[in-house]
């Protein structure tokens, strides 16, 4: 399993509220999450 290096995520149901980012799309809370990496990068989970 690929563990992003995520600096934080949102979610739909938490609006604009920076939480704790998960390891990956996978292990989101749940779907349509965003993960925004240290990178800069940005991975919608679908």
């Amino acid at each position: 399993m690929e563990c992003l290096a995520g600096e934080y995520m949102t979610c739909p149901s938490t609006g604009c509220d920076k939480l704790a980012p998960a390891c990956n799309c996978c292990v989101a809370s749940e779907e349509r999450c965003t993960i925004y990496l240290k990178n800069g990068e940005v991975k919608k989970c679908t």
